[in-house]
């Protein structure tokens, strides 16, 4: 049973707490319940209640109704839930099972509301836990397997890890051991794969409470003691007097009493050193159970009494009942039997309380309606799951019709267009013979066209030398004429002189030579010039001139003879073209009147 209320303690309602990191004393809660806003002054009460629940559990319940009065005025369903949880634990810890099934019930019932998964998981694991401490183990098992159901579904590790945990706890005192091996197992492995030491350290002692049960005693022995060994090496004080006090019960099971004194004796130790009151009462229970049975009565009133005080103190009702019974059997062992009746009255009355009939009929009162509710909903989830299928069967009738049909048509639409395509290609066939021969032609047409703009460009720079030479000679014949100006001469000489003179000026007039040059120019070059005039209408006739021979390659000494004018003058003439066609200083003149051309076509 102490697995179980342990369990119960571990339960964790409260998603998140503002002051849970930053607070851990009762004291400091307290202090800072006068100063809180109302929503933060709920979040203290249900930590104050989680903290006193096995410390006081009465002031524990009452902080915890607090916190849901003040809740429930804020309609805050979140944490009227989170409440009821803590109440629920805290009840179940009293020993008040039918209260805290209530609560859970309660809890549930808010955290539906919400569609709240992971509050559901934790109502389930309370109600599963009501159940075991009944004895009710069939019930435990369907509550803990709903509550493993959502956690897988939206559950961190350590909320599945605490799942398997429950269905282990409930299946071995059920005494179903290969099925709480199973889940056992279970968690060892998920522990495992997920580092997560404390767990593991857990899972191995409660395996080992398996095999302690099974009689299984070298398996046991050497399974606690890997737990007691992983709880040492991560520091978990708490944990290694529960281990040790498990090796106490496992050696007074093999009837070696001193070892399992002494076992025990050093988990009450670790537990008096951490303050830990609720597990100093039961090792002490247990301690004076074993002194009873050695009829050592002096030490068994002892450690009973110390339990019974404790038990008092924290307010739980169970520890009470076996504290008292151990004091009612020690005192009659001790031939006291007023003190024994005494007890055995207290012991009697607490009994009767616990299992009167009303208690009784008010757990089957709230389990049945909350069943019956979950019925209801479970039919119509059924209903709903039923018109689903109709409508999905439906769809399915459909889409199968609607599958054969498209079947029909792929196949008549491939016959239409494999003969589509049959025709088609066979017109390709057709129209690339067709393609093939006007390519051939064109390809022909082009050599041609090619050849003749060869001839004509070479004729254009032949007719372009003989300017220059033509331009040459004439120089020299002027030259010539000149110097004869100068001699001796008659009238008629001097008349034919001038005459003749005057027909070389003529011949060597440009205007003429040029115009038919430019003619030949544009058949090889067609539209260059408009083009260019176009592009750039300030241009002279003189910048196309330079434009034009530019393009031919021609030396600035070519030009000058050819436009019969000097080299410096054709240097001016190129540097105001440049202006004009907006060039910059490092870009060359007949670079850019090619691109002019390319630009053109």
């Amino acid at each position: 049973m102490n697995a179980i209320i342990l369990s119960l303690g571990l339960l964790v309602c409260l998603p998140s707490l503002i002051y849970s990191q930053a607070v851990n004393s009762v004291d400091s809660l307290e202090n800072l319940l006068s100063a809180a806003s109302d929503s933060d002054r709920i979040e203290i009460l249900s930590q104050l209640c989680w903290e006193l629940k096995q410390v006081d559990t009465k002031k524990a319940i009452q902080y915890g109704e607090e916190a849901y009065t003040m809740a429930e005025a804020r309609t805050d369903i979140r944490n009227m839930g989170n409440s009821h949880c803590n109440l629920g634990i805290v009840y179940a810890m009293q020993g008040n099972y039918h209260r805290a099934q209530e609560y859970f019930l309660s809890s549930i019932s808010y955290r539906e509301q919400l569609s709240d998964t992971l509050g559901l998981a934790y109502g389930f694991k309370g109600l599963g836990n009501i159940h075991q401490l009944l004895k009710e183990f069939d019930k435990a098992v369907l509550y803990f397997k709903r509550s493993l159901e959502l956690y897988e579904r939206k559950g961190s590790v350590s909320n599945r890890l605490a799942a398997l945990n429950n269905l282990g706890l409930a299946y071995k005192e059920w005494g179903e051991y290969d099925s709480a091996l199973k889940y056992y197992d279970q968690r060892l492995d998920l522990a495992r794969s997920t580092g997560e030491k404390v767990s593991e350290a857990s899972v191995l002692n409660n395996i080992a409470g398996v095999y302690l049960n099974q009689r299984q005693f070298k398996n046991a022995l050497f399974t606690y003691q890997q737990s007691l060994r992983i709880k040492k090496e991560i520091g978990d004080i708490k944990g290694e007097a529960l281990v040790l006090g498990n090796i106490g019960e496992l050696y007074f099971e093999m009837d070696n009493v001193p070892a399992a004194l002494d076992y025990f004796f050093q988990s009450l130790d670790i537990r008096k050193s951490i303050d830990y009151p609720y597990g100093v009462m039961n090792t002490s229970i247990r301690i004076a159970k074993i002194y009873l049975e050695m009829k050592n009565t002096e030490e068994a009133i002892r450690y009973a009494w110390e339990a019974l005080e404790l038990a008092k103190k924290i307010n739980m009702v169970e520890p009470q009942k076996e504290s008292l019974q151990i004091l009612s059997e020690a005192y009659e062992q001790d031939n006291n039997y007023a003190a024994a009746l005494i007890y055995f009255n207290q012991y009697s009355s607490l009994k009767d309380s616990l299992l009167n009939l009303n208690n009784i009929r008010k757990m089957i009162e709230a389990e049945s309606r909350y069943e019956q509710m979950n019925m209801e909903k479970e039919v119509k989830l059924m209903e709903l799951e039923l018109s689903l299928k109709n409508q999905e069967l439906r769809k399915k009738k459909g889409v199968i019709t609607i599958i054969i049909l498209s079947i029909g048509m792929v196949v008549v639409i491939g016959i239409v267009v494999a003969k589509h395509q049959q025709n088609r290609i066979q017109r390709h066939r057709a129209a690339s013979t067709f393609y093939l021969k006007t390519i051939q032609n064109l390809e022909l047409e082009e050599g041609k066209l090619k050849n003749e703009l060869e001839r004509k460009r070479r004729e254009l720079t032949t007719m372009a030398l003989d300017l220059v030479q033509r331009s040459n000679t004439m120089k020299e014949v002027r030259k010539e004429l000149s110097v004869l100006s100068y001699s001796k001469r008659t009238n008629e000489f001097l008349d034919k002189l001038s005459s003749l003179q005057k027909m070389v000026g003529y011949a060597c007039r440009q205007d003429k030579n040029w115009e038919d040059f430019k003619v030949y120019f544009e058949n090889v070059h067609q539209n260059f010039l408009s083009y260019l005039k176009s592009k750039y209408p300030k241009l002279t006739g003189t910048d196309l001139k330079i434009c034009t021979l530019s393009r031919l390659n021609f030396s600035i000494k070519e030009m000058a003879e050819i436009l019969h004018i000097s080299p410096e003058s054709v240097k001016i003439a190129r540097h105001r073209l440049r202006k004009r066609l907006s060039l910059d200083t490092n870009e060359e003149l007949n670079s850019f009147i090619i691109g002019i051309e390319m630009e053109k076509r």
